[in-house]
């Protein structure tokens, strides 16, 4: 290459020379954020050409933003065509996380299939009550141990009650070691608090004995258990009818019959009793699928998520981008080829969890509509993508955007386990604690999660939502019988009338999210001072120039203008330097580019005119 005359970067402000297929364009700052192509010059062929006049042109900048927007998006496909293997990792993880889950979802429901409040149990059936059982077949009980206690060891008519519980066990009759007397209530309750998880409970004999005096030979009995629900691996021990009840009938059946032969009666007392539970729905969902699944998309798109931000610094940090800045590259083509590749690659994402949870045969997916579960995706990937593009610009090496992904992760699962706890999108909570509130929904996992619960326990009662319904299940009325009525108008429909946050409001905060994160990061890339140093002012947005005005103009005026082909320097006196200036000003060149009449411009200002 010859270049007759002097560059710098400074030559024009705002300005770059181009040079393009044989052609010197001369560019300058696009209204989006790029260069304006002002001019495209091309080298004269002979001195006539370049004394002609003008040889610049305008070239509409929608032209040369369609063909580098084709040009980069072709090669952000070629790059992931290339990169094959994380690629196939961005397709694969909808797969292999709701492969997790699904393993998952099986585990929770194998392990609570027999607690009652997970159990819908319209038609309670009736049982009989069972033999007070041995102290060691209960969970977590301590070595050694009693089957029960007894107070007080001193009433005759209590032992006798007591040895006909023991003997009168039904299949079993408890050995007389098992069990353990006291003098008195207080002495029972000393021994309790020293020697925890020793007896599962006992009972305290209130006795009239006449034997001592008493007028009268009533007893009464005050139960004691420990009401603790132990629950171990699938073993379900409730404290009611595992020791209560068989405990509660075995005493009332011994203090009948004591009852009985102390009024001389013979034989035996016919005792015979029967319980059943209340009818009762589900209490309790079992819906580890609707709370797990925000966190579980979460982790996948960070496959995404950290790919997009690394990629994008590591241009940045090798250069790549600076060089087609150099070339002419417009940053408002740079920013909508990857916004567009990567929304793409969001829908095909979304598309993917939902029909990988359909195949798992996920109520979540089945129940609910479409329609709107795809949205909550979509619009979930969209904010991920704004929140990288806000990232980008505070990161300077490809390794340092992997950690930052890392830390965004554990604080949105963070976030995510505390609103599973019902925190802050609740009555109580969303109003008394608004900044709260608002720190939550920034993060957009915080609103994934909240919508993912929603729709889960909606496909756990078999309703789902429709998108018609996207905002009218939630309802917060003070009044239970607007409550009621407007369940009543449609009480085939989900409501949830503790509801403050729908997901109409989710999708759309989701979606102002991404337009916000995206523009404030496209801003932040240009005061951000890149890995060269260089930033604009924190105001280049109020700047006429970047906006075509002013500086624009009269720079194309100028390029406009008849630039004289030099005749020569003549101070230069290098008979070298004269013999390639004639072969550049002639055209008598075999250089691919040369570059001919290069000028600085300095634009007018009052201090400049007032130096004139």
């Amino acid at each position: 290459m010859n270049e007759y005359g002097s560059s710098s970067e400074d030559d024009w402000p705002g300005k770059e020379v181009e040079v393009r297929d044989g052609k010197a364009n001369s560019v300058a700052d696009d209204p989006v954020g790029g260069k304006n192509d002002l001019a495209r010059a091309g080298p004269p062929s002979n001195a006539s050409q370049c004394r002609g006049g003008s040889a610049s042109r305008l070239r509409p900048w929608r032209k040369r933003f369609a063909d580098q927007f084709i040009a980069l998006c072709g090669k952000q496909v070629l790059v992931y065509w290339r990169n094959w293997l994380s690629t196939l990792l961005r397709v694969l993880s909808p797969l292999v996380f709701m492969f997790l889950l699904w393993l998952l979802d099986i585990a929770f429901r194998t392990d609570n299939q027999n607690l009652p409040a997970y159990l819908d149990n319209p038609s309670p059936s009736t049982d009989l009550p069972g033999p007070i059982p041995a102290c060691g077949d209960d969970v977590f009980i301590k070595d050694p141990c009693y089957d029960f206690f007894f107070s007080p060891n001193t009433s005759e008519s209590a032992r006798q009650i007591v040895e006909g519980i023991r003997l009168n066990n039904p299949g079993r009759a408890i050995p007389e070691q098992s069990v353990i007397g006291f003098e008195s209530i207080e002495a029972a309750n000393a021994y309790l608090l020293a020697n925890p998880e020793r007896v599962p409970g006992g009972v305290h004999f209130l006795v009239d004995d006449p034997a001592a005096g008493a007028a009268s030979d009533s007893v009464d009995f005050v139960l004691v258990s420990n009401t603790t629900v132990k629950v171990f691996k699938d073993q379900y021990q409730d404290p009611t009818f595992f020791f209560t009840v068989p405990m509660q009938v075995a005493v009332e059946r011994e203090i009948a019959s004591y009852q009985w032969r102390r009024a001389g009666k013979a034989g035996l007392v016919e005792w015979n009793v029967s319980y059943s539970m209340f009818a009762h729905p589900t209490t309790q969902s079992v819906n580890i699928v609707g709370q797990a699944i925000g966190p579980f998309i979460f982790a996948a798109n960070m496959f995404n998520f950290v790919l997009l931000m690394s990629s994008i610094v590591s241009e940045k940090e090798n250069g790549l981008r600076q060089a087609l800045k150099t070339s002419g590259m417009l940053d408002s083509a740079f920013w909508c080829s990857w916004i567009f590749i990567e929304l793409i690659i969001s829908v095909i994402f979304s598309l993917l969890l939902v029909g990988f949870g359909a195949m798992f045969g996920f109520a979540f997916f089945l129940k609910n509509s479409f329609t709107v579960v795809f949205v909550l995706f979509l619009m979930f990937q969209w904010a991920m993508m704004g929140l990288a593009f806000f990232l980008a610009p505070f990161i300077g090496t490809s390794g340092g955007a992997i950690n930052a992904g890392f830390v965004v992760f554990i604080v949105g699962w963070v976030f995510q386990a505390i609103i599973a706890f019902g925190y802050p999108y609740t009555p109580e909570y969303i109003g008394s604690l608004p900044i709260v509130t608002a720190i939550f929904t920034l993060l957009p996992p915080d609103p994934l999660a909240k919508g993912s619960i929603d729709l889960g326990v909606a496909a756990e009662e078999g309703r789902g939502i429709s998108w018609s319904r996207r905002n009218e299940y939630c309802q917060n009325l003070d009044d239970p019988g607007a409550n009621s009525e407007l369940y009543s108008s449609n009480p085939d429909a989900y409501w949830d009338f503790e509801c403050v946050f729908p997901l109409g409001t989710i999708m759309g905060v989701l979606a102002l999210e991404f337009i916000v994160y995206t523009l404030l990061g496209i801003y932040l890339d240009n005061v951000v001072p890149n890995e060269n140093g260089v930033k604009k002012p924190l105001w280049y947005l109020f700047s006429p120039s970047y906006w075509g005005f002013g500086r624009s103009r009269s720079l194309e005026k100028g390029l406009q203008k008849a630039v004289p082909c030099p005749e020569g320097d003549a101070t230069a006196t290098d008979e070298d330097v004269l013999a390639e200036e004639t072969k550049v000003i002639s055209g008598d060149t075999d250089a691919a580019i040369t570059v001919v009449g290069l000028q600085k411009m300095f634009p007018r200002s009052f201090f400049t005119t007032m130096a004139a």
